[in-house]
Parts: C-alpha cells; sequence; structure tokens
C-alpha cells in the first residue's frame, strides 16, 4: 500500500500537468488570433480571485488606477487599434465586487444578513434603491444604466470601504493610493499648461480639442484637462482631492514633505483648470479643512487669514485689468438662458426625463428628445430623476456630512487627532466637490470616487479608534462613551 500512493500521485501529477500544459497551448493559440477576449477571460478570472481572497489589496489597486482608465482605453482604442468592448466596464463590475464581498463576508461573519445599524448607513441604502427605481422606471435607452452606474457606485465603495473592516494601516493604504494617483493627474496637468497644450491630449490618443470646447477660453487661454481628457471633470476631482491633500500635510510630520508636495501639485493643477466652480469648490474646502484640522489658533488665524487675501488679490488683478479669465461676460447671457430653460423643464416635468438624458451622456449618445446640458450638478438630478432624486441626493450629502462632523467630535474626545483630520478633510472633501455642482453639471465616476471613498476611509478610520477604546476602557459606563461607528 505505501508504495502504490507515491506511484498514483506521479500518475496524477503527471496527467494532471500534461493537462495544464495542453490548456495552456489552447489559451496560447486562441489568444493569437482573438487576444481581447482571451485577455478579457484571464483579467475576469484574476480580478475574482482577487476580490474574493484579496479584497483590500484589490481595493487599494482600484482607487490608485481609476483616475487612469480614460488614458488608458484611449491610449489603447486609438493608438494600438484595439477594440477593448465590455473592458472598459472594468471599474463598475469592480466596485460592485468589493461590495458583494463585503456584504458576503459579513454574512458569513454573522450567518445572517440585516440591514446595517447606524441610520446614516440605511439612509445611503435608501438612496441606493431609490436611483435603482428611477432607472428602472426612465425610458428604455442606452444612457440609463450608465448613468444608475455614476450614481450608485460611489455609495456601493463607501460601503465597501468600510465593511471590509480595514484596519488603520489598511486605510493609509487607501489614502496613499489616492493622493498618489491625483499628484501624477495634477503634475501632468501642470506640464500640460506649461508646454504641449493639447499636444498632450492627442499624444496619448485623444482628439485634438476644438477651439470652442471647454479647453479654451477667449483666443489664447488655454485648460489643462491632464489624463481626465477634459479641464471640468479635472476641475471637479482636484476640488474634492486638494483639500483631503491640506489634511494629510497636517499629519505625520515624517511624510509631511512628501504630503506638501502632493498638495502642491494637486492645488496647481486645480488652478490651471481655470475653472471656477473648482476654484470656489477647492478654496471653500480648503478653508474648511484649515478650521477644523489645524489646532493652533495663530497659525490656523494666519493660514486663513494668507489663503484670503491672496484669492482677493488674484481676483482684484483680473477684475481691474479687464480679463475674462475669471468674469468671462461674453458667456454670462449663456448660463443665465440656460438655468432659466433648466428651471422650466423641471416645472414641465416634475417627476424628470429620465437617468442619462443630460449632460455627457446626452452628448456622448447624441439623444434628441432629452434636456441636454444643465448648468448644475442639482439641476442635473432634478431634470433626469425629477424632484425626488434632487431632495434624496441633497439629503444623503447632508447626512453624510454630519457623520463625518460627529465622527470628528468623537475622534477629539477620544485623543484621536488622525482619526479627526481624516474626518476633517474627507468633509472638506465633499464641501469642494458639493459646491463646484452648482455651478456645473459634472457627474463622472472619478469624481463620484473622491466624493464617496473619502468619507468612507475617514468613517472606517474612526471606527477602528473607536473599537480600540472600547476594549481598553471596558470599565468604563457604556453612558459615556462615543457611539460606535460600524
Amino acid at each position: 500500500m505505501v508504495s502504490v500512493f507515491p506511484s498514483i500521485d506521479r500518475k496524477v501529477a503527471t496527467i494532471a500537468g500534461a493537462s495544464g500544459l495542453v490548456a495552456l497551448a489552447g489559451i496560447l493559440t486562441i489568444g493569437f488570433v482573438h487576444p481581447i477576449p482571451v485577455l478579457a477571460a484571464l483579467g475576469f478570472f484574476l480580478a475574482l480571485a482577487a476580490v474574493l481572497f484579496a479584497p483590500l489589496p484589490t481595493l487599494v489597486v482600484l482607487l490608485f488606477v481609476v483616475p487612469f482608465h480614460n488614458v488608458i482605453f484611449v491610449f489603447a482604442q486609438n493608438k494600438e487599434h484595439l477594440s477593448t468592448g465590455p473592458l472598459t466596464f472594468w471599474k463598475d463590475a469592480l466596485i460592485i465586487a468589493l461590495f458583494v464581498r463585503a456584504v458576503g463576508g459579513r454574512l458569513v461573519a454573522e450567518r445572517r444578513l440585516r440591514l446595517p445599524r447606524a441610520a446614516g448607513d440605511k439612509f445611503v441604502l435608501l438612496y441606493i434603491v431609490a436611483y435603482t427605481i428611477f432607472a428602472v422606471r426612465s425610458p428604455a435607452g442606452p444612457t440609463v444604466y450608465r448613468a444608475l452606474g455614476r450614481s450608485i457606485e460611489g455609495p456601493l465603495l463607501f460601503f465597501a470601504i468600510r465593511y471590509l473592516r480595514p484596519t488603520r494601516k489598511q486605510l493609509w493604504y487607501c489614502v496613499v493610493a489616492i493622493l498618489g494617483a491625483a499628484s501624477v493627474i495634477g503634475t501632468v496637468a501642470l506640464i500640460e499648461r506649461l508646454g504641449p497644450h493639447q499636444g498632450l491630449q492627442t499624444w496619448y490618443g485623444a482628439d485634438a480639442p476644438a477651439r470652442n470646447s471647454s479647453f479654451f477660453i477667449g483666443s489664447n487661454g488655454y485648460r489643462s484637462g491632464s489624463f481626465l481628457g477634459s479641464p471640468l471633470i479635472l476641475a471637479f476631482y482636484l476640488a474634492g482631492v486638494t483639500p483631503f491633500a491640506v489634511a494629510i500635510s497636517i499629519l505625520r510630520p515624517r511624510w509631511r514633505p512628501a504630503a506638501l508636495l502632493g498638495l502642491g501639485v494637486c492645488g496647481g493643477g486645480l488652478i490651471v483648470t481655470v475653472t471656477r466652480s473648482g476654484l470656489i469648490g477647492g478654496g471653500m474646502g480648503i478653508l474648511i479643512v484649515l478650521y477644523l484640522a489645524v489646532r493652533n489658533q495663530r497659525v490656523k488665524a494666519a493660514l486663513i487669514g494668507m489663503i484670503v487675501v491672496a484669492a482677493t488679490t488674484v481676483v482684484a488683478y483680473f477684475l481691474a485689468g479687464g480679463s475674462e479669465t475669471l468674469v468671462r461676460t461674453s458667456s454670462t447671457s449663456g448660463h443665465r438662458a440656460a438655468i432659466e430653460r433648466d428651471l422650466q423643464q423641471i416645472e414641465a416635468r416634475p417627476f424628470g426625463y429620465g437617468l442619462g438624458t443630460t449632460d455627457a451622456l446626452q452628448q456622448r449618445f447624441k439623444l434628441a428628445s432629452a434636456p441636454g446640458a444643465t448648468e448644475s450638478v442639482y439641476l442635473a438630478k432634478a431634470l433626469e430623476g425629477g424632484i425626488p432624486a434632487l431632495l434624496l441626493y441633497m439629503l444623503v450629502l447632508y447626512v453624510t456630512g454630519m457623520r463625518l462632523r460627529s465622527a470628528r467630535r468623537h475622534a477629539l474626545w477620544r485623543g484621536d487627532r488622525e482619526a479627526a483630520v481624516l474626518a476633517a478633510g474627507a468633509l472638506g472633501a465633499m464641501i469642494g466637490i458639493a459646491l463646484a455642482g452648482l455651478f456645473l453639471g459634472v457627474q463622472e465616476l472619478v469624481v463620484e470616487v473622491v466624493l464617496w471613498a473619502l468619507p468612507g476611509i475617514a468613517l472606517a478610520a474612526g471606527a477602528t479608534g473607536a473599537e480600540s477604546l472600547s476594549m481598553a476602557l471596558p470599565q468604563r459606563p457604556t453612558y459615556l462613551r462615543p457611539a460606535l461607528i460600524p
């Protein structure tokens, strides 16, 4: 018996090895003829294994790579002439998979599936369900579920980050991934503005921007779009990341030089977008972070005063010189007319025209019977899903912002300065993007990732700190402890 099993093992190993070589040869043969389907299949199985067995490293990779989605696929399609097909939905599938993995992990650990305990989480879940219903009742079309993804994938990522239960160290990997990607994007925006201008866009395969596009102001002004392919999207993205970078630069003295460098290129990238809504939103987000995160009152007052004086000086300079860079009187009447048109359309159909009928998706798919371009994210929400969708969107932002405020206060009570500053930075990022959305209708997943991932990281950091405190103080009366944020 002893001598039989080794021979059987050798036979099995030989058969398995031969089968594997035959399968590999078949894959390579098919791959030479149909490379994209084979790569897609291999990528699918690798991604599935990563989500199942290494969800947190997968999350970190996702947060870093999402801002480069546009440049990767534009290069593949226009430079290499590859038909990427469904591969363009990789980020959507990965966010959903991470959410399912997080929920499945809780189901296995607790042996039951229940609603979240926190009222704020229940409200975010209501938002996801409601927008899914809005999509179902929308007129059928190619834009509906793309628009649904842009609306709910951010909240799904928010849940995934928190319910995967990352440690504080793993959360810092997520922070580094977001700021690292933003630093590259900001650096490229500065290079684009100082050097190649539209040549950067054509370098990686995008079409040359038209003179009447958002890349140009007047006859000579150029606005950077970096690898995001649009100065408007870039402005929203950096209006969220830059305030958060301010918060990170306040923490971790050992990392401060790198954090300040990242802050510099993110802030510089925001400036060279020359997008007023982004500058207003990002500027207010920075002021909020400084007010909440800087402990020394004199330093706080000095920093806020310097920023206010510098911004006022720049605005006064452009106004006095008659520059159109900030004022743009030629477009004022057009903006006013567009807002009036949006309001009239909302009045005509208060329950909306359907998801995906405004702005970028409407222009990309050339929808004839649709509201068209809007002047605000909020007006776009009302046009697409109606007044209920607008109110729900505003409420979910308000509730999440108040949760960050509460998380910061609880962290200060515990003496957890790191969690407090992360919450302040996430709140500043939300305010930056929310204010930018008042003046432009930009709805893109790369912006939604910043809008929802940073609060998810901050609340998860607060939860780890609260759990540590409850373990360290087992005798403290429960009514004196801050409520845990699950």
